[in-house]
Parts: structure tokens; sequence; C-alpha cells
């Protein structure tokens, strides 16, 4: 081929078509599937006229041949998308008719490999076209059928359609329709064997009236694409057809082998070229692309200077001149949407339109130009209200098109451009422009409104501004607050023993526990969410619970104190203050803090138990102090009783030895009795017995001869004693008081069993140092004492609590709870141990031990000679009339010479009238008119001198007071015997008297348990 073959501009011509209107469609139209259809229509129907122009290069015939039978499978789906394609424009809905030409068109596709299509080839002048195989006619068939189907569609839909614009796309359709397989159809007259040049080479022409039908409202201004297609067309013929000549005229010398003295030719050819591309290419762009630079040169200019711009009018007014300036519009319209109603469309003069939520939706939604062929398209907007409601906004401003401005998805205005110079359409590249500045315009419209509500607000926070400084001061020095006790409140958040409930009210379900819960019941949050509060109640709690908590309504409160059972068993108090609130979904629940208060309640049983045992404590000291006030009294009877004893026992003298030994029993028992009321001091707080080294045997063998009497019969009394004594240091008093405590205990047990024998014994002991280690003693020698019975004996709980002070399991009106306390704080006090041993139905045995005395012997009750003869004259004084004459007697007989007086200032006067006539003073402490404190006051002042012995059953005033602080020679305590009252005389005068001993301060003998206190046996 030396010249160029005319034949090829049909092909060129389709190629370039198919695949610009291809690119033009793909990214310049907004229908998406209907364009993607059109796209491979548009290059299906190219791929003939590109096996066309192939074959002037490739000479090879099995290559030709298939290519020939891969256009084939190519054009086997041309009749799938055509359907697709006009189904989608002509909205025709039938899925299964599209999966049936799917189907056969694979079955097609396949075919055309073997040689059932495509048997060979044929040669024509024009070139070389497939051979038409057996089947070959069902292909021409199947898409015959199929074309036919999309023009009935397409017919069968203009007849019904009304809408103008809408009917003359669909007669574009059409006539793409007939064109396109028409030409197909011609050429497969090629294909049987007719030499005529390819009618499809001219599917040029049917693609572009289907783009124009399809993609009018991008391409109003079609003379403008048209001409812009040629220009690139010629553009390329210019800049091709020199190379191609070039090329025609190389051949030979590139075939001849002199391709070295070429390169001289060769370098000016790409230089050529070079330049071509670099100089002439820019020029005809820039020829064929002013108008576009323009535009784009105006939108950059716009853009920049809408950052400067934040009043609106002022963006309206640059936005306005640049359109009109630019594009030639005579009039624009601009409207705004307030914030708060963005379907009310407003313009700067006040005049507003309404606009229906849909129409809003809609062109938020779609936010780009909207001009009539949009407008009349049912594809486009197939909303009818939408677009009744648009045509009237179009209709009263005579507006060619409208762009929304719309940011965030949210409408704030609506532009409508109307009245172009000469009635030019808007072309895409206008249309392109417009929407670019309008989204400019709408995020200056946005920026601007948030500056000027910005700028609203700038007054107000000026005038907050020093509100807020000092807050802001104020919050500052909170903060530092804050900081320095945050590490204090943190640790109190961390270690808050209380639990936070969530409850719901309906089912009394948990559905939130704090982990504070672990510490306070034991389980985990998640163990006790879901389930129900009332379960881990007591009866009781359940109950308190439906009283304390009022009818649920929101703010309601309430407070109550509940038993729960913990997890592992173990009951535990809390406090719950709960508020009911709404839920999210209506229901009703608890909001409440459980406070554990089980340390409360035991401190606040404990105070009550104290409490009572105050009352008791109290009740019991108002006891000691009548029977202080009885002792006082019953010591003057019984020194008379003592004194008479030992008066008759002088009269009698050994003569008669019955009588004598009746007067031994009555002294002695006013010993006995004389000790009695020692106790009963020490129990009022008194008095208080000097320890001494005692008989422990002796003591027991008498505490049995006094509790035998008042022991029931049917219980005996087996004891168990050493020959010799087992001497410890101790207050007598004390002891028997242990023993008779212990008896008691042992016959009340005894009593409940119907009788039995308490066995009793006294032996010595020594502890090791584990053995003493486990009872809290030294190790050493010990005096054991035991009792035991076969009585019911003691569970564990009991014997723990046994020796609590109030503690007892007797009848109210048989025990005070105070004996084994008594017991264990006297044993205590003499530094030994009690230790109990029972088990319930087996018995009880108590051992006490007390450390063993190192040596010595029990002090006798009486001392001095009896019947030794004294000399003195002595003042005795007191208000009791029967100790006056009883003293005056008794002294008389001892040998002393006595002056008795029962009236303190008779006795001191006559003191005064011959004071050296008295050897010594014996005076009541307690006495009218004067205390026996003043008569030795008296009596010293008046001749210092002479000793003074004070007698008194109790005092006050001499409480914790050596004698020789209160002025006296010698205190003796009532009842005094007459003998140990001549021995004091003796001894102040002869100065060697050592009976005189320092009274006990007033402090407590024992704490409220009863230890050391001298309380009788419960």
């Amino acid at each position: 081929m030396d010249q160029f073959d005319v034949r090829l501009i049909p092909p060129l011509l389709s190629v370039y078509f198919g695949v610009c209107l291809s690119l033009f469609s793909l990214f310049r139209s907004r229908l998406k599937k209907e364009t993607v259809l059109f796209t491979l229509l548009c290059l299906l129907a190219s791929v003939r006229p590109v096996q066309f122009l192939l074959q002037r290069v490739v000479s090879d015939t099995g290559l030709l041949l298939s290519m020939e039978r891969g256009i084939l499978i190519a054009y086997a789906f041309i009749p799938y998308v055509g359907v697709l394609f006009f189904h989608r424009v002509l909205r025709v809905r039938r899925p299964r008719l599209e999966y049936g030409v799917c189907g056969v068109g694979l079955v097609m596709a396949a075919g055309a490999l073997g040689p059932w299509f495509v048997s060979g080839l044929q040669t024509y002048p024009w070139g070389v076209i497939g051979k038409a195989g057996p089947l070959f006619f069902l292909y021409v068939v199947f898409g015959t059928v199929s074309f036919a189907y999309t023009i009935f569609c397409t017919v069968s839909v203009m007849r019904g359609q009304r809408d103008a614009e809408a009917r003359l796309k669909q007669r574009y359709l059409f006539a793409a329709l007939i064109g396109g397989p028409a030409l197909l159809l011609v050429t497969v007259l090629t294909f049987i064997g007719s030499p005529m040049y390819p009618a499809s080479n001219f599917m040029f022409v049917p693609m572009a009236v289907m783009a124009y039908g399809v993609l009018r409202h991008r391409t109003q201004d079609i003379g403008s694409v048209m001409r812009f297609l040629f220009y690139r067309l010629a553009y390329a013929l210019v800049f091709l057809l020199p190379n191609f000549l070039v090329f025609l005229l190389l051949k030979p010398l590139l075939y001849g082998g002199e391709i070295l003295s070429l390169a001289p030719l060769l370098l000016l050819w790409y230089a050529a070229n070079y330049l071509s591309v670099t100089k002439l290419h820019p020029k005809v762009s820039r020829r064929f692309n002013r108008y576009r630079h323009h535009l784009k040169t105006v939108e950059s200019k716009f853009a920049r200077d809408l950052l400067i711009l934040r009043d609106t009018r002022s963006l309206v007014a640059e936005f306005g001149e640049l359109v009109r300036s630019t594009l030639r519009f005579r009039s624009i319209r601009f409207f705004f949407a307030p914030v708060e109603e963005p379907g009310r469309l407003m313009d700067m003069d006040g005049e507003e339109i309404s606009l229906d939520e849909s129409t809003a939706a809609f062109l938020v939604a779609e936010d780009c130009l909207i001009d009539h062929y949009f407008l009349n398209s049912e594809l486009l907007m197939p909303d009818e209200e939408v677009r009744d409601d648009l045509k009237s906004i179009f209709d009263a401003y005579k507006g060619m098109c409208t762009v929304p401005l719309v940011q965030y998805d949210q409408l704030i205005g609506l532009v409508v451009f109307a009245d172009k110079q000469g009635d030019a359409p808007v072309t895409p590249v206008e249309v392109e422009f417009l929407e670019k500045v309008s989204r400019y315009l709408s995020i200056a419209l946005y920026n601007s409104r948030v500056y000027q509500a910005v700028t609203s607000v700038k007054d107000q926070l000026e005038l907050r501004r020093r509100e807020l400084s000092r807050e802001i001061l104020e919050r500052r020095r909170a903060e530092e607050s804050l900081r320095r006790s945050e590490g204090h409140y943190r640790l109190l958040s961390d270690n808050i023993l209380d639990t936070l409930v969530v409850v719901e009210v309906a089912h009394e379900t948990i559905q939130y526990a704090s982990p504070s819960c672990l510490k306070m019941s034991g389980y985990f949050p998640a163990e006790l969410v879901g389930s129900r509060f009332r379960d881990y109640l007591t009866k009781n709690s359940g109950r308190e619970l439906a009283r304390a908590v009022p009818p649920p309504e929101e703010g309601a409160a309430f407070l109550v104190e509940l038993e729960h059972r913990r997890k592992d068993g173990e009951l535990a108090w809390v406090e719950v203050s709960g508020h009911f609130i709404a839920a999210g979904d209506g229901r009703m629940e608890v909001v409440g803090l459980a406070r554990d208060i089980s340390e409360r309640r035991v401190a606040e049983m404990e105070k009550e138990e104290l409490s009572q045992k105050l009352r008791q404590a109290q009740k019991m000291e108002s006891i000691g102090v009548l029977a202080g006030g009885i002792a006082h009294d019953f010591n003057n009877i019984l020194m008379a009783i003592l004194g008479y004893a030992q008066l008759g026992a002088m009269y009698l003298g050994e003569a008669d030895g019955k009588a004598g030994e009746i007067v031994a029993q009555i002294e002695t028992a006013g010993i006995r009795a004389k000790e009695l009321v020692s106790q009963i001091l020490a129990f009022s707080r008194q008095d208080e017995q000097a320890r001494r080294a005692v008989d422990l045997v002796g003591i027991t063998r008498e505490s049995l001869s006094l509790m035998r009497p008042v022991i029931p019969r049917a219980i005996s009394i087996d004891a168990d004693f050493p020959d010799r004594p087992m001497m410890v240091v101790a207050d007598p008093v004390q002891i028997h008081q242990i023993v008779v405590n212990l008896f008691t205990n042992a016959s009340h047990a005894l009593e409940e069993s119907a009788g039995g024998a308490i066995r009793v014994s006294v032996r010595q002991t020594t502890l090791d140092s584990g053995e003493a280690r486990r009872y809290g003693l030294e190790p050493g020698p010990f005096v054991l004492l035991r009792v035991s019975d076969p009585g019911g004996g003691m569970d564990d709980e009991v014997r723990a609590r046994i020796f609590e002070p109030y503690f007892t399991t007797k009848e109210p009106d048989k025990g005070t709870g105070m004996g084994l306390a008594v017991v264990q704080g006297i044993i205590l006090s003499h530094n030994g141990a009690v230790v109990v041993a029972s088990d319930k139905g087996a018995g009880t045995t108590v051992d006490v031990y007390l450390p063993e005395a190192a040596g010595g012997t029990d002090v006798p009750l009486s001392s001095g000679e009896p019947g030794k003869v004294c000399r003195g004259r002595v003042l005795f004084v007191d208000d009791e009339t029967m100790l006056v004459e009883l003293a005056g007697e008794a002294l008389v007989r001892m040998g002393f010479e006595v002056v008795a007086l029962e009236d303190p200032v008779e006795a001191l006067d006559r003191f005064k009238k011959d004071p050296g006539g008295f050897d010594v003073v014996v005076t009541d402490m307690t006495m009218p008119r004067m205390s026996g404190l003043k008569l030795a006051e008296s009596v010293r002042a008046v001749c210092d001198g002479v000793p003074v012995i004070l007698c008194t059953g109790f005092s006050n005033e001499i409480v914790g007071r050596r004698h020789e602080e209160m002025g006296v020679s010698a205190v003796l305590f009532k009842p005094v015997p007459m003998k140990e009252l001549a021995e004091a005389i003796h001894g102040v005068r002869s100065g060697q008297h050592k009976v005189a001993k320092e009274l006990p301060a007033p402090e407590s003998h024992g704490d409220i348990s009863g230890r050391d206190m001298p309380v009788s046996a419960s």
C-alpha cells in the first residue's frame, strides 16, 4: 500500500467514536448503570472496525481466523448487553428474560470457539472476513430476535409516554436500534460470500445517535462536542499522516539493511516529532481549551476571593458578578434556608418560597445542577411532587437551571440562573464550572454562618469574661485544693466499704453491683447480677423491707437496716439507702447504697448489754452502800456481844467448864460475824482485808461446814484433804467466797440432775513451764483446789461464756451471772488461775491454782495473854450506852481505871479539868455534837502527850490516811474485842503498838465484770 486507503476512514471513525463516547459517558454522566452499559455497547460495536484495521498489518491467516472467532465471542454478548441497556433506559424489569439471554449468549460464545460458526476465511479486495459455518445462522437468529424484542419494548413505551422530552429521547434510541442491527445484518452478507464492503465499519453513526439520545442532558451544545471530536481527529491525522508517509518512504531502506546510514535521517525524524509534540500540541490544546482554561482561571480566583469574604451579602455579590461576567446570565436569584427551617427559603429582599421535605431531601441527595432536561426526565427525577415543586420555581423566575447549595447534608440555599445572553444553552464545561463555584459558595456561606454565629455571641462572651475569669480563678484554687487532697480521695474511693447496687423493681433482680460487694457479702458482682435481691435477706428483713420501702415512684427514697446471709453462711447487717429512678425503657429501678453495719449493730447490742450491766452494777452499788450502813451499825452490836462474851469468860474463869465452853462458842461466832461484816464492807467497797498466809484446807473445811445446812440432803459431799496445812497468801474472806461460789454452782447443777456427790480436794502440785504457760502462770509450786460434780455439764458455747459478767443459764430469780466472774477476778488478783473442764452430759470440774506460800502459819484471830493485869487511867467516849457500860466494866476488870462517858463535849470538859489525870483517851469516830477526830484534836491542843485511840465502824474521813496524819496513836475497827482494846491501850502507852493500820483509798476493787469484787455467789 503506497497510498492511503480511504476505506480505512469509516473504521477509524467508528473506533474513535466508540472510544470517545465510551469515555465521555463513563466520566461525565451521573447515570451509573445506564452509562456503563452504554460504554460496553460502544466498545463491542467498535470491535469489528478494530479487526478491519489490524488485518492491514497482520498477514498470518491463523491469527486472523482467531481474531474472527474472538469478534464473534464478543458479538455473542451484544444481545445481552443491549437487552440490559434498554431495560434500564425504558425502566423495564424482566430479570428472568435477562438471565435467559445471558445463558444463550454464553452458549453462543462457547460455540464460536469451534468451526461451527466460522469455518474459515474469505478474501475480498478490501480485506478478509470469516466464512459462515453450519451454525452461523443460529447466531443471526439469536441476534435478530433480541434486537426485535428491544425494538418492541421501545415502541411500547413510546406509545404510553406523555413527556415530550422523554419521548424525543426514546426516538433517538429507536433510530439507533434500527441503524445498528441493520448494519450488522448487512455485514452478515459478507460472511456468506458477498464481496460488498462491511457495513459494520459505519457503526459510529448509530453510536452517535444513541449517545445524543442518552446523554443529551449533558451535551446540549452538541455542535461544540462534534467540533471537539473532529478537531481531535484532524489533529491526529495531521500528526500521524506525515509519520506514515515518512515510514512508507523509509520502508525500502529499512528492509534493505542500511540502517546505520539512515541514522541521521532517523534522528531528524525523531526531532521533528519531538518539536511537534512539545510545540504544536500545546498550541492546538490551548486553541481548543481556551474557554475551559478561562473558566478554570476564574474558578481559582473566586476560590481565593472567598477566603477574605465573611459577610453573606459580600459573598452573594461576588458570586453574582462572577457568573454574570463569565457565563453572561442576566438574572441570578439567591435563596437561603434558615438553620431551624431548612424547607423555607428566603432571598435577600425577604421574598420567601417553600419546599416540601421530599424536595429538600432530593436536592441534598443530588447536589448537582438541575436544568429543564433533568427536570422533565422521569429517569432522573421519578418523584412527580419534587418535579412539580421545582417546576413552580423555574416558572416563577424563568429559570434555565438551578444549583442547590449543600453543606454537611444540609440545604443552606438555592441559586436560580435565568436569561442567558443569546439564549445559548449551558455547555458541559459551564455546568462543571457552575457546580464547582456553587460548592465553593456553599462552603463560604456555611463558614459565613459560623462566623456570624461566633460574632453574635462575641458580646455575650465579653460580658461573661469577667465572670469566667473569676470562676477560673476560683476553679484554679479549687483544683489546687483538689490536687492536694487527690490522694486522700483516691484512697477513700478505692477502699470504700459501701456497695452500690441497682435493682429492677418489678422482679427485684439485681442489675448491677459494685466490686466492694465481694468484701461485704462474699459474692462476686457477676454472681449477684440477675439474682433476686430478696433471696439474700432473712425472713424478718424481707418483711422489714416490704414495710419500709414506699410505693415505687421516681424520686422516692427510703432508709432501712436489713440482715442478709453472706456466701459463707454468716449473717451480717447492712444499712441500705435507696432512691427510685425511671429507667430508659419505662421500668422502675432502685439505686441503693449498702453499708455494712454489722460492727455497729454488735456495738449497739454490746452497749445495751453494758447498759444493763451498768444498771445492775448501780443496783449492786446501792446495795453495797446499804450494806455498809447496816454493817456500821452491826459493828456496834457485835462489839457489845464480843465484849460481854469476853467479860463473861472473865467472870467464869475456869470454874465452870461447860459454861466457859458456851461463852467461847459465843465469842467464836462473834469473831466469825466480825469477819462477815468485813466481807460486807469489802463488798460495799468500804474495806479491804489484808492478805496473809492462810491454810486453804482449813478455810475449805470451814466453808463446807457452813454450806452443809443449805445444801439439799440428796447431795453429798466427798472431801479429800491432806493431813498437813496447805498455805497460800490470800485474803481468807475472798478464799471463803471462792469456795462458797463453786459449791453453790455445783449444788445447783446436781439439783437439776436429781442429786449426786460433790467431790472436793486440796493438794499440792508443781507446774512445769509448759503447763504454766498454758494457764498464764509462772512455773513453780501451787496449791490445787478442785471442785467437781457429775451434773449435766456444759456445751462449748456455754463454756466459752461462763466467765462473762451477768451471763447465766439459770432462771432470772435464781442467779445474777456474777459468781464465776467474781471467782475469776479474785483468783487472778491472787496470781492464780481457774480451769474449767466440762462436756454436755459429762459433769463439770473446776480447778483453782493458787501459788503456795513460801512458809508461815495462819495468823491467830486473837493475841495477847488472857488475864494479863493492866494499869492506867482511861477516858472512854462512845455515844452507844451499851458500849460505854461494857467498856467501863471490862476495862476495870482488866485492871484499868476507867472514866466512860457518852457525850464527847462533856468528855472534853472533863479532860480539860484534869489533863494529867488520864493516861489514854479512847473515842468513837462518829458521835453527835463532836466527831472523834475533833475530840482528838482538842485533846492534843490541851495536852499533846496523851495518846488517843480511835475506834470506828467506818468513816470516809479516815479512808486512805495514816493514824499519825489524823493525830491519833492507833485506829481500831469495830467490833473491837476487849482483849484487843486492852492490848492497844498497853501498846500506845509503851510506844510499841503495831495494830494500827492504814485504810485503803476508795479506788475500785474491781471492774463491772466483777473481777476482784467480792460479791456473793449466784
